[in-house]
């Protein structure tokens, strides 16, 4: 017993004994003391962890190092290793030995539990290694308790960032026919792009992350404009990643063909309080946008999508009485470019609206053109629906859609002219000047102007016609009258503060054409004395005749008076017819034509006939066997006549247009006769007082003029200034 109980006891010893062993190895570990590293003893091996015979303790399995510990799993198994990674990295430890614990250093010393350089982990925590290109040495040790330390495992690491993906852009860089909105995307999700944008083919610089000069992309860059070259760079970044290549882009904007520039309903100038006003372009799918102003500035060019550009939608009605309105107004396509800015001004006035293609009063219902005039000329008063207030300095006379696309106000033949004396503009349709036609039905003036700014715009004028009245002849006895002038056959115009304007319209086939001269008469036996004929009248600027001078009057055998001369127009009275001493012929007035000689009884040479008015034919000289004609009116202006004032014409055609001079009366038994009249200004005759005329684009075409008898001879303006 005592034998058996000394061997338990010494079992007993032995087993503390290496127990004691182990834990002061452990001890000595934890509390820093260095142990031999790379020491394996001779009579162990590394183990899998598990506690082995207390007399043979096993090494601790080397420490495996674990990029982004956990959550990545990959094993750093190669002594040199490069990770790639789009962030930062960390790296932890893991070892095949349950219960290890884990020293490491990253300056490339040995890892010395206790030491400054040494840290364990996880208390302290992985290795971190921070930016693209970071790294460096990390040397471990795992120590397990109750087995020897690990072999130290020696790694170099290198991080390696992934790239973010280069920006991408869309629409494709290249040339546009149309304006574009470019976006900017990378394939890499969380980044932010920068981006620098130059004008030009040049390309643009490197954008530099806040240096005041990149842009951070936020929203779609748009590029617009005909002929427009932009370049782009680009750039996407994000944290803990490398930044992506520079991406470059030219965009190049050359739209096609220039979009038509809208075009308003209504001309520039006075239109009618109420009036709608349209704007229209030619090019399918356009879009007219507008600018307005309504206080006298000028508006500024339409900018799509601008505070102050509105998208035309419809009719634009024109309010307010003596407004000015003001648009300017662009036309906008695809593939187009943008058209030229076109600008408008209306300035809003009375209005007076023609709803009956008829002439005359009728009552003063419905509102004829005539009337219309009437209640401009006699502002304050009512005619019908047709009146102007008191006071209105200048009004609109426009005519009914319900009149149709096309009609004729046809002048009664024995009605006056269509009188004008105070300010007013008479419009008709500015893209149709065929849809209104006023005409004289060639038996009468169409206008007698005589006061105001008057405008006629988008109209058709047609055969109006100023027939002088001829001179009295062919009674026994006695020498024949000089005829009147005829003047202005579509309008007349007098007055020295007179302005007619004429826009856009048509003045075809007028005629303004002189009286014939009387024709003498044959001298009867037994009849020693006998009074002169009368002169023409011409037509005056209202229609009325005027002007014709009395014949002279005889009172005895040799006893008498001469022709009278003839007034504004009027045609020279013949001179009276005496025994031996016959009087003398009267002169014509202006255009108007002389009176012929009275017959001398006794002897053969009778009186000489009166002088023609300016260019009116002379009257002719009586003699012992006849009595003498007169002379021939002139015809002036076979459309338009201006005795004083102004003439403006404005893109207006003349077309066949006559001026034609009277004939001179004949003497019955021979010459002298009486001179023809002549013929000028086929489309326009400017007397002296003319203050002013000009005319701009304007056309003639096939206007004529003959004296008496004559043939036509080809001739527009005649300006007797």
């Amino acid at each position: 017993m005592r034998f058996g109980d000394r061997d338990v006891e010494v079992g007993m010893a032995r087993g503390l004994k290496k127990l004691l062993i182990s834990w002061a190895v452990l001890v000595i570990t934890l509390v820093g003391c260095p142990l031999p590293f790379e020491f394996t003893p001779s009579n162990s091996t590394a183990g899998s962890g598990s506690i082995g015979d207390p007399a043979n303790p096993s090494i601790t399995a080397a420490p495996v190092l674990v990029v982004n510990e956990v959550t990545s799993g990959q094993r750093i198994d190669s002594t040199s290793t490069t990770i790639v990674s789009p962030r930062d990295v960390t790296i932890g430890f893991s070892s095949d030995t349950r219960g290890a614990r884990f020293f490491y250093t990253i300056d490339g010393s040995n890892p010395v539990p206790g030491q400054p350089a040494t840290r364990r982990y996880p208390d302290d925590g992985p290795a971190v290694y921070a930016g693209d290109g970071a790294g460096g040495t990390i040397k471990s040790i795992a120590i397990a308790p109750s087995m020897y330390p690990s072999v130290v495992t020696t790694r170099t690491v290198t991080v390696d960032y992934l790239t973010v993906a280069a920006p991408v852009f869309s629409p494709p860089p290249g040339n546009y026919q149309n304006d574009q909105t470019i976006t900017i995307a990378s394939s890499t999700p969380g980044t932010t792009i920068w981006y620098r944008i130059v004008d030009g083919t040049g390309g643009a610089p490197t954008p530099i992350p806040g240096d005041g000069l990149a842009v951070e992309y936020t929203a779609p860059i748009t590029i617009a404009g005909h002929a427009t070259a932009k370049s782009i760079a680009a750039i996407a970044v994000r944290s803990e990643m490398r930044d992506s290549a520079v991406a470059n882009a030219l965009y190049t904007i050359g739209y096609g063909e220039q979009t038509q520039a809208p075009v308003f309903s209504l001309r520039n100038g006075y239109q009618g309080v109420g009036t709608q006003l349209s704007m229209v372009t030619s090019t399918d799918g356009a879009t007219i946008y507008y600018t307005y102003t309504d206080d006298g500035s000028l508006p500024s060019t339409p900018v799509p999508g601008g505070g102050n550009t509105f998208a035309y939608t419809g009719p634009i009605t024109l309010t307010g009485l003596d407004t000015q309105h003001r648009f300017v107004a662009i036309a906008v396509a695809p593939a187009r470019m943008d058209s030229d800015p076109v600008s408008a001004t209306f300035t809003t006035v009375p209005r007076i609206l023609v709803t009956s293609a008829s002439d005359g009063f009728q009552g003063y219902t419905p509102t004829t053109l005539r009337i219309a005039l009437l209640a401009v000329n006699s502002p304050g008063q009512e005619f019908g629906d047709a009146f102007v207030p008191a006071g209105t300095t200048v009004s609109v006379i426009e005519f009914a859609q319900s009149l149709g696309n096309s009609f004729t106000i046809q002048l009664n033949p024995h009605s006056e002219p269509l009188p004008v004396t105070r300010s007013v503009v008479i419009s008709g349709d500015p893209h149709n000047p065929g849809r209104v036609t006023i005409s004289g039905g060639n038996a009468t003036r169409i206008f007698g102007v005589t006061g105001g700014d008057v405008t006629i715009r988008d109209v058709t004028l047609e055969a109006g016609r100023a027939q002088a009245h001829d001179g009295i002849g062919g009674a026994p006895d006695s020498s024949g009258g000089g005829g009147g002038g005829g003047v202005g056959g579509a309008i007349y115009v007098r007055g020295s503060t007179t302005s007619l304007t004429i826009v856009n319209s048509i003045l075809r086939q007028n005629s303004a054409i002189g009286g014939a001269g009387g024709a003498g008469g044959q001298v009867n036996a037994g009849q020693f004395f006998a009074s002169g004929s009368d002169g023409g009248d011409g037509i005056g600027v209202g229609g009325f005749p005027t002007g014709g001078g009395a014949g002279g009057v005889a009172t005895g055998f040799d006893t008498g008076s001469p022709g009278g001369n003839g007034g504004w127009l009027g045609g020279g009275g013949a001179g009276a017819s005496l025994s031996s001493n016959p009087r003398v012929g009267g002169d014509g007035g202006f255009a108007g034509g002389g009176g012929g000689g009275g017959a001398r009884r006794s002897g053969d040479n009778g009186a000489l006939g009166g002088a023609g008015g300016a260019f009116g034919g002379a009257g002719g000289r009586g003699n012992s066997s006849g009595t003498a004609g007169g002379g021939g009116g002139a015809g002036l202006g076979g459309a338009i006549f201006v005795e004083s004032g102004a003439l403006i014409l404005i893109d207006t055609e003349f077309v066949a247009n006559t001026a034609v001079g009277g004939s001179g009366g004949s003497s019955l038994f021979g010459p002298p006769h009486g001179q023809p009249g002549q013929g000028r200004g086929g489309a326009v005759f400017l007397h002296t007082g003319t203050t002013s005329f000009s005319a701009d684009n304007v056309v003639f075409t096939n206007n004529a003029v003959a004296s008496g008898g004559g043939p036509p001879l080809p001739e527009d303006v005649y300006d007797s200034r």
